[in-house]
C-alpha cells in the first residue's frame, strides 16, 4: 500500500530537555543554548525520519487512494501508535464516508510496529478511483521526555553530540557507527 505521511500536530516539547543535552555535551555555559537547542531538534527530525519513530506525541495523517484487499491489514509506518482518531474514505458513489473507528481492530506486535484491520476481517470498503481516497489520522509518539524509553534516549544524545559538534559543517558525513545503531532501532515488520 503506497500512502503519504503528514504531521497534522507536531509535538509540545522536544524529547530532550536543553538541561540533559547540556550535561551530556559537558557544557555548562549559557552562550551556546540556541545551537545546542537546533542539535536536539536536528537529531530529534533526522532519528525520527530514519527510524518512523515518532518520540513525542503527535498527530500524523495517512493518505493513500485505496483500502488493501480484503482480509489484509494495514501496516501503520509510523510507531508507536497510540490511537486512531479518524479514518475517512470516498465511497464509490463520491460521498466522503467516516469509518466508524470501532469496527476496526490495532495490533500492536513485540516489535513496535501496529496495524490496522476490520473487525472479523471483513473487507475493507470499496474506494472511488481517487487520489488519496483514504485518510487516517493516528496519535503516535511517547507522552513526555520522561516517558522515552532509554534505548532511544542514547542514540539521540550521540546523534545531538554529533550535530552540535559539527554544527556550520554541511558536508560532514555521518559516522556509519551511528548509522548502524540507528538502523537497528528501527522495528521489525511481522
Amino acid at each position: 500500500m503506497q500512502y503519504e505521511l503528514t504531521t497534522l500536530q507536531s509535538p509540545a516539547m522536544q524529547p530532550l530537555t536543553l538541561a540533559a543535552a547540556k550535561l551530556h555535551l559537558y557544557e555548562d555555559e549559557e552562550h551556546n543554548d540556541d545551537d545546542i537547542t537546533r542539535a536536539i531538534a536536528d537529531a530529534t527530525l533526522w532519528l525520527e525520519r530514519q527510524t518512523d519513530l515518532r518520540l513525542i506525541t503527535q498527530k500524523t495523517r495517512l493518505t493513500a487512494d485505496n483500502f488493501p484487499a480484503a482480509g489484509t491489514p494495514i501496516t501503520l509506518p509510523v510507531w508507536p501508535v497510540k490511537s486512531i482518531d479518524a479514518i475517512t474514505y470516498v465511497a464509490a458513489d463520491g460521498t466522503e464516508t467516516t469509518l466508524a473507528t470501532e469496527s476496526v481492530s490495532l495490533r500492536k506486535n513485540d516489535y513496535g510496529r501496529s496495524r490496522i484491520a476490520m473487525k472479523d476481517w471483513a473487507p475493507w470498503p470499496t474506494t472511488r478511483h481517487t487520489p488519496d481516497a483514504v485518510t487516517i489520522d493516528v496519535e503516535v509518539g511517547f507522552t513526555d521526555a520522561d516517558s522515552v524509553p532509554e534505548i532511544y534516549v542514547r542514540p539521540l544524545l550521540t546523534l545531538i553530540a554529533f550535530f552540535y559538534e559539527n554544527r556550520g559543517d554541511s558536508d560532514i558525513a555521518l559516522p556509519q557507527v551511528l548509522g548502524d545503531l540507528v538502523a537497528n532501532l528501527r522495528p521489525a515488520d511481522e
